[in-house]
This record gives C-alpha cells, sequence and structure tokens, in this order.
C-alpha cells in the first residue's frame, strides 16, 4: 500500500465501530465488540462486517452471516461441563472462545474503490439490510439446508488435523477425529455420543490458533 492509501484505511478501521453502533439502531440489533447479532425466538443468527486489504492491494467491506440453534451452544456448554454459560447474556454466543460457529447463509465482498467512509457506510447499509431480510425470512430449515458447508469445514479440520499429526484438544477429544464411523455392531448409544462428541471436537479445531490452518487459509504457527 502506498502511504495514501495506508492513511484512508486506518480511518476506514477506526470508523468502522461508530458507523455499526449508529446504524444497527435502525433495526434493533445487538453488537458486542466487532459482532452484530440477534435472536429469533430459537434461533441465533450474527453478522460480521469487516474492513481489510487483500494481497491485490485492493481495500473491500466484507461481510458474513451465520445462523445456528440456540441448543447447539448449550450442548457444548454441556459437554464441557460450563453449563453456567446458559445464563450468561446471549452476545456470548457470537463472541465466546467455546461456542460453536453457525452454518453459513451469505458471504459477500466489495470494493471501496475510492477508500471512502462515505463508500463504506453505503456498503454497510446493504449489508445491514441484507441481514434484516435474512433474520425475517430465516427459519431452522436454512440451517439445516446449510450443513453442507457447516460439515465441509468440519471434515476438512479434522482431516488436516490428521494429516499434519496435530492434535486441539487433550484426550478424549482424538477420538471423536475418527469420522469413518462406528464398526459394525457398535452399541446404539453411541451413535449419539460420537455426534455429541463430534461438536466439541469441530469447535475446538475451529476455534483453535491454527484455524487459519484448518480452513486452508494460512501456514500456521
Amino acid at each position: 500500500m502506498k502511504k495514501e492509501e495506508r492513511q484512508k484505511y486506518k480511518e476506514l478501521t477506526k470508523a468502522l465501530p461508530k458507523i455499526l453502533k449508529d446504524k444497527i439502531k435502525k433495526y434493533k440489533f445487538k453488537k458486542k465488540d466487532f459482532m452484530i447479532w440477534y435472536k429469533k425466538k430459537e434461533l441465533f443468527f450474527d453478522l460480521l462486517i469487516d474492513v481489510k486489504v487483500k494481497s491485490d492491494d485492493k481495500c473491500y467491506c466484507t461481510a458474513v452471516e451465520t445462523i445456528k440453534p440456540l441448543w447447539l451452544d448449550d450442548l457444548l456448554w454441556d459437554l464441557l461441563k460450563m453449563e453456567t454459560n446458559k445464563e450468561t447474556p446471549l452476545s456470548l454466543r457470537t463472541i465466546g472462545a467455546f461456542t460453536v460457529s453457525g452454518a453459513e447463509l451469505f458471504k459477500n465482498e466489495t470494493e471501496l474503490k475510492e477508500w471512502t467512509i462515505s463508500e463504506l457506510e453505503e456498503i454497510i447499509d446493504n449489508y445491514l439490510e441484507h441481514f434484516y431480510k435474512t433474520v425475517q425470512s430465516s427459519s431452522i430449515c436454512d440451517f439445516y439446508n446449510n450443513l453442507g458447508q457447516f460439515t465441509r469445514n468440519y471434515t476438512q479440520t479434522v482431516k488436516r488435523a490428521a494429516d499434519n499429526k496435530r492434535r486441539y484438544a487433550p484426550g478424549w477429544v482424538h477420538s471423536t477425529c475418527l469420522l469413518r464411523g462406528f464398526p459394525k455392531g457398535a452399541a446404539p448409544h453411541l451413535a449419539h455420543d460420537f455426534a455429541e462428541q463430534s461438536v466439541v471436537c469441530y469447535t475446538l479445531c475451529r476455534r483453535c490458533p491454527e484455524n487459519t490452518v484448518a480452513a486452508g487459509e494460512g501456514k500456521g504457527i
């Protein structure tokens, strides 16, 4: 980046939190740190809006929307003996370290051709309006319908962990990294245990410091 572009980028990243805080009031969305979220009955939606400069030296405003049922985090906390988390503010479900990432509903990036705050505000308006429509129109079926990518993320994460001989959690979680299923004749209750423990394995893999490796986006630490 040129010096002028670095200055503009600094101004954009500094302005972003305030812009979001002001603009979400219209929709009654909630915001915690860098995440925007909304609860509709038993569904939890979140939106991440960010500004970044990519390798092509162009500036982009990006957005990612996800959806998950509230019981998904509750299940994880039961398994980790962290049941008290259920009583904490709902914002924990979007920024907490021990939470499950939702199924992705929408992902987009828009170039800021002029690198200006007014341009950023216009893009954010579009993203917030899209998120509002997503919340209004989505149901639990949308979570299930988008489990394909959710499951692929999980499978790729575990496969990379195995291929690179990495271990993301101690002891008992290792056994959940075997995705080929149980041997014939396995007790039926094991399927339920496997499904529950898979949530833990998926979560720890996605949230660990090497999640950029798991997502194929980096070289690790």
